[in-house]
């Protein structure tokens, strides 16, 4: 959102825009009754709301949108993300791919996306990502992450494409700028972030991270 903060955001579904809050003062507030756009949905909760009435819309009809927001797959169904193909059709009728899906670029945030792309296509990296849920005091790059993998291999996407944005102000937040919409060398970015996915994800015992499975390399010595 505009006001740079992860928490109490609501998006417009109006024009897709995000912004902090839903009572008076507020950017989503304001946004509403400047562009007369009502319905509102909460990005953590899924919960959809009337601003500046402020009373929650339940419908049936809004249900397509709340999955899209967070899409939820069982163990099987990422299983069979290795071996076989579902095409997924968009809103204008094109078919697409799911994990082969863009990403949009924000700012210059392509450094980003090549990343977030790469990353993904690690079998056990992304089952796990896709499989992961949010400890009680949860990493906000991790769960972002997470998220954004669930999109990018959902057959029921809207469109061809996905926003990584939500990810991409979690690493501004964490990194205070240093990555964010201006162009950054990509593996200056990718050595952050498995630095921090490990550093989170790792077990206390044995200092080992989903990271290590995939990644950690050996020396043969002859």
């Amino acid at each position: 959102s505009v006001s740079l903060s992860a928490t109490n955001i609501y998006v417009d579904l109006v024009d897709g825009k995000y912004f902090q809050g839903r009572g008076p003062g507020t950017h989503a507030h304001r946004h509403a009754l400047e562009n007369e756009h009502y319905v509102w949905m909460h990005l953590e909760t899924g919960k959809v709301y009337c601003i500046p009435d402020d009373y929650e819309v339940v419908d049936a009809s809004l249900d397509d949108i709340k999955y899209n927001l967070h899409p939820l797959y069982t163990e099987d169904q990422v299983l069979d993300l290795s071996t076989s193909l579902r095409l997924g059709k968009s809103l204008d009728g094109a078919d697409y791919v799911p994990g082969c899906v863009g990403l949009n670029s924000i700012g210059t945030s392509d450094y980003l996306n090549v990343v977030v792309q790469t990353l993904i296509q690690c079998i056990p990296l992304r089952n796990f990502l896709m499989m992961y849920q949010s400890p009680l005091k949860p990493d906000r790059v991790v769960t972002t992450l997470a998220e954004l993998a669930r999109k990018i291999f959902n057959p029921r996407n809207f469109k061809g494409f996905v926003s990584p944005h939500e990810f991409l102000q979690a690493c501004s937040v964490a990194t205070k700028k240093k990555f964010f919409t201006t162009q950054k060398d990509p593996a200056a970015f990718m050595a952050w972030l498995l630095t921090r996915l490990h550093t989170f994800l790792k077990d206390k015992k044995t200092g080992k991270s989903i990271l290590n499975r995939c990644f950690e390399g050996e020396v043969v010595v002859r």
